[in-house]
């Protein structure tokens, strides 16, 4: 997926950023998710995993997501644990109240699991799956 030329640094809503923190892959996903963005977060993160580096998914700019975003979740989440890599999630003071509701109503936040800081996530991913 390519990414608009920025001339502010921001992200537009519904983009997917890539950034890199010793080693670990962090996908920033501001804004609302859903079925319309599904196919490019599966293949952004499928590709990441593919790569061999630790995942870290950031929520702190994220108000939306739907279930078709938390397959693509768990689905990476799973082939990163079977290549033994780590994924981890990070949901900050900037996520929007539905995005913790649905992690938190369906068990997700401690299934995949959730932490409350991005350094958090990017500590524990960069230990890999399980540890």
């Amino acid at each position: 997926m390519t990414e608009p030329e920025r001339t502010d640094g921001r992200l537009q809503e519904n983009e997917l950023k890539v950034e890199h923190d010793g080693g670990v892959e962090i996908v920033l996903m501001p804004g609302e998710h859903d079925l319309t963005t599904a196919a490019s977060l599966n293949d952004r993160l499928a590709a990441l995993v593919d790569g061999g580096s630790p995942v870290v998914i950031d929520l702190s700019q994220t108000s939306f997501i739907d279930s078709s975003i938390l397959r693509v979740l768990l689905e990476a989440r799973r082939l990163a644990h079977e290549a033994g890599i780590g994924f981890d999630v990070a949901a900050g003071d900037g996520t929007g109240e539905g995005v913790t509701r649905v992690l938190s109503v369906t068990g997700l936040d401690s299934t995949l699991p959730v932490f409350s800081s991005r350094e958090d996530a990017v500590k524990k991913a960069s230990s890999g799956p399980g540890a």
